[in-house]
């Protein structure tokens, strides 16, 4: 009984209460829009950044195996010793007495590889620079390589260095 008398005495909310709930409801929903707009953008820097990652170093890998395995290391090398150049010419010897001619070059923001009359992609996009230098006899490094995937907030930037010392002495 008690409690009709309570409910007979409310006539449902002011407007002032509504205006406010209203509010209330709106920043809340604004801020869970925003964290999930945060952690979504974290999600796509981070897929970038992994996606780079891996062909960035898979290229190096590859790279750093058939150039330890070339011959005439002083002279059948380009750039001459002492250049540097984005391309990256060599003799690759694919058994005791077979020899490829192995090239390795950027073109547009692809890096492809040479092999024999063969050409291949070996990364499709985001290659921003790749610089060879011919140090010595017998050392080449990988200067700079840069990767870039992504615009705006979710642009990942990576640069890899290797030095790579050759192994038919």
């Amino acid at each position: 009984m008690r409690l009709n008398k309570y409910l007979k005495g409310r006539r449902g909310m002011t407007l002032i209460e509504l205006t406010i709930v209203i509010a209330i409801s709106g920043i809340l929903i604004i801020g869970i829009l925003k964290l999930f707009q945060t952690s979504s953008d974290i999600w796509t820097s981070s897929l970038h950044s992994i996606d780079i990652q891996q062909k960035g170093r898979a290229a190096v890998e590859e790279i750093t195996r058939f150039v330890r395995q070339s011959t005439s290391p002083a002279t059948g090398i380009s750039p001459a010793i002492g250049g540097t150049s984005s391309s990256l010419k060599f003799t690759f010897l694919k058994d005791t007495s077979t020899f490829t001619n192995m090239e390795y070059f950027k073109s547009g923001s692809a890096l492809y590889r040479v092999s024999g009359n063969s050409t291949s992609t070996l990364i499709e996009n985001y290659v921003d620079s790749i610089y060879f230098k011919h140090v010595s006899s017998y050392v080449v490094t990988i200067e700079t390589f840069t990767l870039t995937k992504g615009t705006g907030k979710n642009q990942k930037t990576l640069t890899f260095e290797r030095t790579i010392n050759l192994r038919n002495r």
